[in-house]
């Protein structure tokens, strides 16, 4: 479904997308939420990152996988790929965060999953990224 809304210029879109895979794992489904980073400040890349820190999840049983600057094309970006267990069902879970400036806004793509299943939402996350960032060219 796609639905257009028109409002004044001035006004501010904060929309956060969220998908969720149909199929569930353990009674958890996998996910992706975009979000975009609200700041009164005009923010590189890099401050960008340095002020969402990871302990900003509020969690001190995170295990940091892989981060690091990446490219996609043209496009550079942060990520972090960590897995933590999920309290309520003992699950342990992986996530990716995504930093990126989408049309000059801090943009956060986050997937998360079930740790053994974690790559079938990876590569959703992948089309997701994609998809904002072509819709983004389009508009510019």
């Amino acid at each position: 479904m796609t639905i257009e809304i028109q409002v004044p210029e001035v006004w501010e879109n904060r929309t956060i997308h969220t998908f969720v895979a149909p199929e569930r794992t353990q009674e958890f489904a996998g996910n992706i939420t975009v979000a975009p980073f609200e700041t009164d400040e005009r923010w590189s890349l890099e401050d960008f990152v340095q002020n969402v820190p990871l302990s900003s999840m509020g969690r001190d049983d995170l295990l940091v996988i892989d981060r690091g600057f990446k490219a996609r094309g043209v496009t550079r970006y942060y990520e972090r790929t960590f897995r933590f267990v999920e309290p309520q069902q003992g699950l342990l879970l992986q996530q990716r965060q995504r930093f990126a400036m989408v049309a000059k806004k801090p943009h956060i793509f986050t997937c998360t999953d079930v740790a053994d299943h974690f790559e079938r939402s990876a590569q959703s996350l992948e089309d997701v990224f994609d998809r904002f960032l072509e819709t983004a060219r389009a508009k510019a």
